[in-house]
């Protein structure tokens, strides 16, 4: 009888034993400085959301912990990926990512991809511009890919990843004038503005990247835009800038955003940031800042972003194949 009871006080120790642990687990939150990675240069498409996410984290009191910036930029973002798998499992390091999550691996760029990290949130899609300077003698986006077309070889590209989605927004719009996409001669730089200033520059004969890297040069008079790879224009400071279906072209790409942490990341640790970037995205602050840039508003949850880039992977394997840039 004795024995009978000894065991039963074992196991209900047990059992308050597991059920402390599994509570603990459930509140996980970070204790330490939570670090956010931009993939890409200071100023382009992914750091300005990163500062906005860091301000507001910070500002509206959604961690309980101090958080900063990194940029580690170099090889679409394969520096980056790697940087931050050096914590593997750590939910303390976050990374804003983009569509090389998939791109990368198909185009041989690099052998990782979206199933080497954890995928938290998708919160916005980018479309790509193409621009010129001001005095450039390509007036539309159809003159300048109905040149590349005819001689890829007289007209040069800045772009910020080599089969990306604004590789791939030039390449569907030069294989529907019968060019030959593989042929495209581009100049890869670090940042979609370094691509821009180099444009700007007379450097390169244009540059595509995403919206938010020339609205200011746009409303300065700086650059000139060609067209848009979105399904219709935009609202706000580029209404009137043409999309490339207008010109006769069926070209569309959106660079999308997503924020994503080290492979390995725990359940619990998923629905933290689940919780907190749920929240972020429905502040008036952030809402604002994603139609200041023109970018279009979209939340999925960690479980759905993976569904997202599961079905991105099957889409662009076949975009990326139809235009030859594929490995």
């Amino acid at each position: 009888m004795k024995r009978c009871i000894g065991m039963n006080h074992l196991a209900a120790l047990f059992a308050i034993i597991w059920c402390a642990a599994t509570a603990h687990a459930q509140q996980w939150k970070p204790d330490k400085n939570v670090e956010i990675i931009v993939w890409s240069g200071a100023g382009g498409g992914a750091d300005r959301p990163a500062r906005t996410i860091q301000r507001l984290f910070q500002e509206k009191k959604l961690l309980d912990v101090s958080s900063h910036v990194v940029n580690k930029p170099g090889a679409n973002g394969t520096v980056g990926m790697v940087y931050m798998n050096q914590n593997v499992g750590d939910g303390h390091f976050i990374s804003m990512a983009n569509a090389t999550l998939v791109t990368n691996r198909i185009t041989g760029v690099s052998p990782l991809s979206y199933t080497h990290i954890t995928p938290l949130a998708l919160i916005a899609h980018d479309y790509l511009v193409i621009v010129v300077k001001p005095d450039s003698p390509f007036k539309t986006a159809r003159d300048l890919v109905q040149q590349i077309a005819k001689d890829p070889n007289s007209v040069s590209g800045g772009i910020n990843a080599r089969g990306g989605t604004g590789h791939v927004a030039l390449g569907k719009a030069v294989k529907s004038m019968n060019g030959d996409p593989r042929k495209i001669k581009l100049v890869i730089f670090r940042s979609g503005p370094e691509a821009v200033i180099a444009a700007m520059g007379g450097h390169v004969d244009y540059a595509v990247t995403v919206v938010p890297s020339v609205i200011a040069q746009a409303k300065a008079g700086q650059l000139r835009i060609l067209g848009i790879a979105s399904p219709q224009r935009l609202r706000g400071a580029l209404a009137n800038a043409p999309t490339l279906k207008e010109q006769g072209m069926d070209s569309v790409s959106s660079n999308w955003r997503m924020v994503v942490g080290p492979k390995g990341m725990t359940a619990p640790q998923t629905q933290y940031w689940d919780g907190v970037l749920g929240k972020m995205v429905q502040l008036p602050e952030w809402k604002k800042d994603v139609e200041g840039s023109l970018q279009e508003f979209v939340y999925l949850n960690s479980r759905d972003s993976l569904k997202f880039c599961d079905q991105e992977s099957v889409d662009k394997l076949k975009t990326l194949t139809e235009l030859s840039l594929a490995k």
